[in-house]
């Protein structure tokens, strides 16, 4: 793992999430419907995978059902690579589906998750 500045916060709050404010940034969220598809999740995961390519502030909100597949993301389990140039890039794996494949990753990305007060007590240890 690569230690360096925080790359993503959890944001515990009482109501519903607000967007916060960035050059470059995204909101993300997935509804609470029990028929939210596949394709919604997919497509949810790949607009992350976009913003930390390009270095964006995302937003995630109701979006519990993807965060195992961000799992590395959210933990800086980064790999450095060196391009054919010599510019070292960092990759974190991001699964979509049963597929997991390396993601580059800005050092200007950053991610908020927010999360209900009543679920700070379970929350994973990626979010602590």
């Amino acid at each position: 793992p690569t230690c360096r500045a925080a790359s993503h916060a959890q944001l515990a709050t009482p109501g519903s999430a607000s967007a916060g404010s960035a050059a470059q940034s995204v909101v993300l969220k997935l509804s609470d419907f029990a028929d939210d598809s596949m394709a919604a999740q997919v497509n949810l995961i790949s607009a992350v995978k976009l913003a930390a390519a390009q270095g964006a502030f995302a937003e995630l909100s109701g979006t519990e059902a993807v965060h195992e597949c961000l799992y590395a993301l959210f933990n800086q389990q980064l790999k450095t690579i060196v391009s054919k140039d010599g510019t070292p890039r960092q990759y974190a794996n991001v699964a979509v589906g049963s597929y997991s494949k390396p993601c580059l990753v800005s050092t200007q990305f950053r991610c908020a998750v927010h999360l209900p007060v009543t679920e700070l007590p379970s929350a994973p240890a990626a979010f602590l």
